[in-house]
């Protein structure tokens, strides 16, 4: 809300208030003040605040730009005004002239208003707001009584032949799309980058933030020969040698060989046979790799602090790596102002990065034994149940060895109905009621996989058993995998050992070959096992079924099964019923070398079945071994091995606290990393940040909400700060040239402004509602991402039952990419999500004279509403007194305000 000078208050409320339009235009070079008409009188002719405004505006109009009625995202603001081009105006004849002298594009715009009454007969006061002069009785304003409707930059203008020309102007909320401040790698800078790192922008970070994965700048080439090599050769040619170093260690296949002189593609003075490893031939366009004496990844800044380092996913042992946070005293020599971890080389042909990893922090799970649980086994000639699992205890593994923590259960599930349920049954998973039938219709409230926290390693989770009727219609609730999820301080490498797989020998396997041909075979064969101890083996099928021709007479079902489990059946009229999931995982006690399959057929008139299956075994043993060839387009690519990745405390605050108020501190409450992104990165000033909201907001966050937000590539500053913004459940725009950020509270919202019914124009209001499409009551979301391959590690969920029970289920997922830990956190800004969208909202549009003027956006008003006033009758008796509604949407036009507001559930 604009808080308005005692002066200004008073006048919004005559109804004969005059206003003002002011405009400023900063030009490089030149400053315009303009206004909309003349006022004053003589030396105070068009005077304001001592600086002369010319009244060449014909006409104007503001947009101050909306915000989602659902998504809540700001849309930029927009402002028009037409000026009289047959004037002089700033030095020049035309404003066509002075188009032709000054570039107009980007200049800054400001729109503002001062209200003036007709006469006054004496004087009446003089204080810091406003002077009431005798003679005329003219108002004369100080700064004060200005009030900045807009500001933002000049995007086009009309044709400058016309009489009037038009300005087109636009809000920050587009002027900061282009202003991020970002670097990106490229080979000239870094002549050893990585070839896939090379035209990608360095990341930045701001808060927690795990596994931001870094660009690789240092890390060593590859190329090939470009003839071959004997035995004995000392020459080497290579095909582009540019980015190898002046002399050094190159590996060509698995031969380390030293060279004294690049000149070229040429590399002589050759060693052969270095650091014990063996001279061999090597033919044309074998791989040469650059081996470096140091191999160095980095992100865009300094940081606060780099908590852990991961190669492919796998925290390395802190003696594998140096990092340096690029703060004072803590950079690296050759890349100063920059987090860098740097890998050192080692003198044998292995992997440097030990991939198994070292320390404490292992992501580690088990599978369940008992799954799949819960299946139908077989219909009956009707296609309902005849045959089914009645088991509801799913078996856990033992606990691994080590400290564990975080720990959680992820079910996969599904139900499959055979026929319509009278009864009415809820189906409870591990304490959580996943779905009902309820009067003859089925409700399922949590969508698969479902992820519950536990406190110590579960020994088992109960579900619900699949359900059977009296006429033997029902549901079938089908657990088909469950796994535990926990951190452990031991590596499980070491107890598991490494996981390996195994194809299939003879699949795909029962598909349609020709016309006349079917693949008949009925047993999957795979390879000899792994050698040593293997554990946790599991065969995943992929299957199809296919029906060819018309089934004739077929007299029953028939059922198609893997290792004796059916999988489908097709019933009488030819249809085909699954009654497992495609791909499906099955567990074993032992190596599987043979695995029974219904077979297909095909019968004479081209009629028949192809049951189709691959698969794919797999286990983990404990005979595994690592070695080293060259792979990939750097030798970072074969000595690393793969995507490095830190977890890290990014921006730092100054020694000033400048955004955060404590000197050096970790940037990471939402309304300090807003504020860093659009001074630091942006370049806005202080003074371009509303300090009102921004500390309003603050003190709502507290310690409730920290983020951890990651850049990797150029971003679109606009979404980012909404997103930023609907994370830590609040509203952001630009107002009047400043940024505002809005937080919503919990519990009851405070109302800001009452509208009286003398501020509504007669005939203006207008009453819809938000769309059907956008009615959604079954939410959940991800949380916690690791940022080196996008995935998740928690989730939440939300259901309104009332809105299911209206509406049926209507689901959305959604991933909040910047809540990096903490439950209550995700959870509280999902239920916000709901609460704006479990059932439709009113929409109410508005327009009155300058009685409305203190709104802004985001406010949230009521309607003082009387029985049989003016107010119930133009609000058609469906908005009353206690319906509270936020303001959306706000322009000025020709003395008209419009508003548009939400209705608040």
């Amino acid at each position: 809300m604009k808080t308005l000078s005692e002066f200004n208050q008073t006048a919004i409320d005559n109804p004969h208030t005059s206003p003002i339009g002011l405009f400023k235009i900063e030009l490089s070079g030149l400053t315009l003040y303009l206004c909309d008409r003349v006022w004053g009188t003589g030396a105070n002719t068009c005077v304001f605040n001592g600086q002369l405004y010319e009244p060449i505006v014909t006409n104007w109009n503001v947009n101050a730009g909306a915000i989602g009625e659902v998504d809540q995202a700001t849309s930029p603001g927009s402002a028009n005004l037409t000026i009289d081009n047959t004037v002089h105006v700033g030095g020049s004849d035309t404003f066509s002239e002075l188009v032709s002298v000054y570039d107009l594009y980007y200049a800054i715009v400001t729109f503002s208003l001062i209200l003036e009454e007709t006469r006054f007969t004496k004087v009446i006061t003089e204080d810091d707001d406003y002077i009431l002069l005798e003679d005329g009785g003219y108002l004369v304003l100080e700064t004060s009584g200005k009030i900045d409707l807009f500001k933002g930059s000049i995007e086009s203008f009309g044709d400058v032949l016309e009489s009037q020309v038009s300005v087109h102007c636009a809000g920050y909320e587009l002027d900061i799309l282009n202003k991020f401040a970002y670097n990106v790698l490229d080979a000239d800078s870094y002549p050893n980058s990585d070839p896939d790192d090379n035209g990608r922008i360095f990341p930045q970070a701001w808060g927690s933030c795990l596994r931001v994965p870094l660009l690789a700048i240092d890390v060593g080439a590859v190329s090939h020969l470009s003839e071959s090599l004997s035995v004995t050769g000392t020459t080497i040619r290579i095909s582009d040698a540019s980015k190898f170093s002046a002399s050094g260690t190159i590996l060509v296949d698995n031969e380390q060989i030293t060279y004294g002189d690049r000149t070229g593609n040429v590399l002589t003075g050759c060693g052969r046979a270095a650091n014990s490893t063996v001279a061999t031939t090597h033919e044309m366009g074998a791989s040469v790799g650059d081996i470096k004496d140091e191999y160095d990844y980095a992100l865009d800044h300094p940081v606060k602090a780099i908590n852990a380092v991961y190669v492919q996913g796998v925290r390395q042992a802190s003696g594998e790596y140096t990092a340096y946070t690029g703060q004072s005293g803590d950079e690296h020599p050759s890349y100063p102002g920059r987090g860098v971890i740097k890998f050192p080389t080692w003198p044998q042909i292995k992997r440097q990065v030990d991939l198994s990893g070292d320390q404490a922090d292992y992501d580690i799970f088990r599978e369940a034994t008992t799954v799949p649980i819960g299946r139908v086994k077989s219909l009956n000639i009707a296609g309902t149940i005849l045959d089914y699992d009645t088991d509801t205890s799913i078996l856990f593994q033992a606990a691994p060895t080590g400290i564990l923590s975080d720990i959680y259960v992820e079910y996969d599930f599904g139900f499959r109905h055979f026929g319509i349920v009278a009864d009415d049954i809820d189906f409870n998973l591990d304490g959580s009621t996943i779905a009902s039938w309820n009067n003859g219709e089925f409700i399922q409230f949590v969508s698969s996989p479902l992820k519950v926290a536990k406190a110590a390693w579960p020994v088992s989770g109960e579900k619900t058993a699949t359900f059977r009727g009296d006429g033997m219609t029902g549901t079938a609730f089908t657990v088909t995998s469950a796994n535990v999820f926990a951190t452990s301080d031991t590596d499980d490498l070491g107890v598991r050992g490494s996981l390996v797989s195994r194809e299939a020998s003879n699949t795909p396997l029962g598909q349609f070959q020709s016309f006349s041909l079917v693949s008949s075979g009925a047993n999957i064969t795979f390879p000899t096992a792994p050698a040593g101890n293997l554990s946790d083996i599991a065969v995943t099928y992929a299957w199809d079924l296919k029906v060819w021709g018309e089934m004739i007479g077929i007299g029953s079902q028939l059922h198609f099964a893997i290792d004796g489990i059916n999988v489908a059946c097709i019933n009488l009229d030819g249809s085909i019923t699954a009654l497992m999931p495609t791909p499906m995982t099955l567990l074993y006690s032992s190596w599987q070398t043979s695995i029974a399959k219904t077979a297909s057929r095909l019968d004479e008139f081209r009629r028949g079945y192809a049951f189709t299956v691959t698969a794919s075994q797999s286990c983990y043993t404990d005979d595994y071994t690592s070695t080293l060839s060259i792979s990939g387009n750097s030798m970072a690519d074969s000595v690393i091995g793969g995507i490095v990745s830190v977890d890290v405390d990014g921006f730092q605050d100054d020694a000033s606290g400048t955004y955060t108020g404590i000197p050096n501190a970790l940037i990471e409450r939402p309304d300090h990393i807003l504020k860093h992104i659009l001074m630091d990165r942006c370049g806005f000033v202080s003074g371009e940040i509303d300090s009102a909201s921004y500390g309003a907001a603050g003190a709502f966050y507290g310690s409730d909400y920290p983020m951890g937000v990651v850049v990797l590539e150029k971003p679109n500053t606009m979404e980012l700060c909404h997103n930023i913004a609907d994370q830590a459940k609040s509203l952001e725009f630009w107002e009047a040239g400043r940024h505002h950020l809005l937080h919503v509270p919990s519990g009851e919202i405070p109302v800001l402004s009452q509208i009286e019914s003398h501020n509504i124009d007669q005939g203006t209001a207008s009453i819809q509602y938000t769309d059907r499409v956008d009615i959604q009551n079954t939410l959940d979301a991800g949380y916690k991402k690791h940022w080196d391959d996008g995935s998740y590690q928690n989730s939440v969920s939300s259901v309104d039952p009332s809105s299911v029970t209206k509406y049926g289920t209507l689901g959305n997922s959604f991933v909040f990419e910047f809540i990096p830990s903490g439950e209550s956190h995700a959870q509280v800004v999902l239920d916000w999500k709901k609460g704006l969208r479990q059932a439709p909202r009113m929409i109410c549009k508005i327009a009155g004279g300058f009685g409305l003027l203190p709104i802004e956006r985001g406010d949230v008003i009521q309607f003082n509403v009387g029985a049989g006033g003016y107010l119930e009758s133009a609000l058609g008796g469906i908005i009353d007194s206690t319906k509270k509604l936020r303001v959306h949407e706000l322009s000025y036009q020709s003395g008209v305000i419009a508003i548009t507001a939400v209705e608040l559930l």
